[in-house]
């Protein structure tokens, strides 16, 4: 809580390395440990994406959304923010539930769907009163916003993070053989039961997306090394729109393999596999959303994207991409292929 007090008064930057060695003590204590400094391309490949990757996309949320489960309103206060009024939305609920209605459960998500509440069940008590509706739609619409965790890790890392995303582009790779750098990889397209855990690994936030994941369009490719080790994938989605259907590309590789393999060569190896979808069901286009938040959370890989100066579309509709936790949406790509 301390932290975002002192971003709300503008000293956050001045207690950085503090607040660093804070984040990073709670992380190894989860069992995160970076390996000892040296200057070797994997050790600084590991720091650089601790920063752009766990501290980015991991910590500050997991830090922030404990905050807010301790202190609800003194974190709403600090954001100046007004609290949310449900209690309207909560009499139709209530109506709804205590009604003789078929099929209610169902109407029930559809109407918090429409208000950007995504929930896989309502398992509410027969005698849940609207107070208690109103006060739970106040904790599962309590999202932290991407745009608080950005600012924090600016404050926190922005400038010095991209001094590293510069330095470490400096690094060249060899191409040996088939392989990516002279190591195999497997690349999985799956939606088997088992491989229900590999967004986990991507180090994604919408990794428990249930919803998501029942999608008849979601599909994950998963990577995997000569030990069977997961590293990331990809998640796609189609759209279809004007009698055209695209395919969605979110590049998600893990960390750990961009700290051995060349990012250019594992996002060449990427597009090379999607375009074979493409091909095999006869897509318009191989699309990437222009979006960065859900293009991709590696700095390396978005790096990429924005360097390669890919045509763009703009759809006439928005398209739902995830659900919980945060409700995103797209309708801008790059067109890839």
């Amino acid at each position: 809580m301390n932290l975002l007090i002192e971003y709300n008064n503008g000293t956050l930057r001045a207690k950085q390395k503090e607040y660093l060695k804070h984040i990073y003590s709670y992380d190894a204590a989860n069992g995160n440990i970076l390996p000892d400094f040296n200057t070797n391309h994997e050790t600084l490949m590991k720091y650089k994406e601790f920063i752009g990757d766990r501290l980015k996309n991991d910590l500050i949320f997991t830090l922030l959304s404990k905050a807010q489960q301790a202190f609800p309103e003194q974190f709403t206060s600090l954001l100046g923010k007004p609290k949310a009024d449900y209690r309207r939305l909560a009499k139709t609920l209530f109506g709804l539930w205590n009604s003789k209605v078929e099929g209610k459960e169902e109407k029930l998500k559809g109407i918090l769907e429409r208000n950007s509440i995504f929930v896989e069940a309502i398992n509410w008590p027969t005698n849940i009163t609207e107070e208690q509706i109103n006060q739970w739609l106040s904790t599962n619409a309590n999202v932290i916003e991407k745009s608080l965790i950005q600012k924090v890790f600016n404050s926190l890392y922005g400038e010095q993070y991209e001094g590293m995303q510069k330095e470490m582009e400096k690094f060249e790779f060899k191409r040996e053989g088939k392989s990516l750098f002279g190591k195999p990889f497997r690349f999985i397209l799956s939606k088997r039961l088992m491989h229900s855990v590999a967004m986990f690994n991507m180090g994604v936030c919408i990794a428990p997306d249930n919803k998501l994941w029942n999608s008849e369009d979601f599909w994950q490719m998963i990577i995997f090394d000569e030990e069977d080790n997961a590293c990331g994938g990809v998640i796609y989605r189609t759209i279809s729109e004007d009698g055209k259907a695209y395919l969605i590309a979110s590049i998600q590789p893990s960390s750990s393999i961009l700290s051995s393999v060349s990012p250019h060569q594992i996002y060449a190896r990427i597009i090379q596999f999607s375009r074979l979808i493409v091909k095999a069901l006869n897509y318009q286009n191989l699309l990437i959303p222009t979006n960065s938040a859900i293009h991709s959370n590696r700095g390396s890989i978005q790096s990429i994207i924005s360097s390669n100066n890919y045509p763009r579309i703009k759809l006439k509709h928005n398209y739902d991409f995830s659900y919980s936790p945060y409700h995103y949406v797209y309708n801008e790509f790059f067109i890839v292929a």
